[in-house]
């Protein structure tokens, strides 16, 4: 079963494809820039053959999605808020899986609503703080931060990009994408979503939005949730270095490498892919039945793991569930995290 439409998450209105029966085991898949749901279609069909049901939503400013236009609404919080109103109404724990800015926005969640997930894929997508701990890295070295500087100049990036009925972003795909992997037909669908009205300047606000706004979640907040990183090993702009330090903000961290892929593995080898994911849930089943789904509803979502909490003192405890609350966290993250009750953190 197929169906698409609009669905009001987090007060915009998002087009939200959806392939498999609600109820059975949930995948969400985020797409990254310049992309859109259509980039998961070898997934979306997989697993929906495999009894899963599956989301693909066009994320904020993409496709056929609302555009709004301040810029602190493509915040990576506010993308991460649309992520998790979307899967509270699926009723149960997902698996959450990210590729590209797609990933930074997965990343948040797991590290905000852990309660949500049962676990965590990334596809060539860096935490959050790793990429920008980079972007800071490479701030002397011309080359690469002309781009960067670029897309804070209102308008300049998207009239480049729409240059030749978008040549840039087609030779991007056809360069980076294994041959044969985009055709001409997705192709004309990837111009059809880059021309929707707005859509360009929504997409790069995301990474306007990101430049401008530091990141206030500390990398002392461990993702504990099982988690996968798939390393395309040809994508250039991802270095090993760079995915090792994504997986120390993680407790259950793997890492997977495709010699033969780059950027766009889950379409250079979706098949690779796809058993990838499809191995790594299975396997890890047997390693968390506290993550089984459970219903989740408005203001009394339970929180999917019973087993750790953190060995601080009483005061150390409520300092860091003050600074987490301060972020943002939710308060079963917070109790998880610190080993307070709810109690003491409605306290804080």
């Amino acid at each position: 079963m197929k169906q698409s439409g609009m669905q009001v998450i987090n007060g915009v209105r998002l087009n939200v494809m959806e392939r498999g029966v609600p109820g059975n085991p949930c995948l969400v898949f985020l797409h990254g820039f310049p992309d859109f749901h259509h980039g998961w279609r070898h997934q979306a069909h997989f697993f929906e053959k495999q009894n899963y049901h599956v989301i693909t939503p066009d994320q904020r400013g993409y496709n056929l999605s609302e555009k709004p236009k301040p810029l602190d609404q493509y915040s990576l919080d506010v993308l991460a808020q649309d992520i998790q109103a979307l899967i509270k109404k699926t009723e149960q724990q997902v698996w959450l899986i990210g590729h590209n800015w797609g990933g930074k926005v997965a990343w948040r969640v797991a590290q905000k609503y852990p309660d949500l997930l049962k676990g965590l894929i990334l596809l060539n997508a860096p935490h959050p703080e790793v990429y920008q701990q980079q972007l800071k890295a490479e701030r002397f070295k011309l080359f690469k931060q002309a781009p960067r500087f670029a897309y804070q100049i209102p308008g300049l990036m998207e009239n480049v990009y729409k240059v030749g009925n978008w040549m840039h972003f087609s030779q991007q795909f056809q360069k980076n994408a294994r041959k044969g992997t985009i055709t001409q037909n997705d192709l004309k669908k990837y111009r059809e979503a880059w021309s929707q009205p707005g859509a360009i300047a929504s997409m790069i606000n995301w990474q306007r939005a990101f430049a401008r706004k530091k990141l206030v979640l500390k990398t002392s907040f461990k993702i504990e949730i099982p988690t996968l990183f798939i390393h395309g090993m040809q994508d250039k702009s991802l270095t090993h270095q760079m995915v090792i330090n994504s997986l120390q903000h993680c407790i259950k961290g793997s890492h997977k490498q495709i010699t033969n892929a780059g950027h766009w593995a889950h379409l250079d080898q979706h098949q690779v892919v796809n058993d990838l994911i499809f191995n790594f849930i299975n396997q890890s089943s047997h390693a968390f039945s506290d993550f089984a789904p459970i219903p989740i509803t408005k203001g009394s979502a339970k929180s999917a793991s019973t087993q750790s909490t953190s060995a601080h003192s009483g005061s150390e405890s409520h300092q860091l569930a003050r600074q987490m609350k301060a972020d943002g966290l939710s308060q079963i993250a917070i109790c998880k995290y610190t080993g307070l009750s709810k109690k003491e953190v409605r306290k804080l």
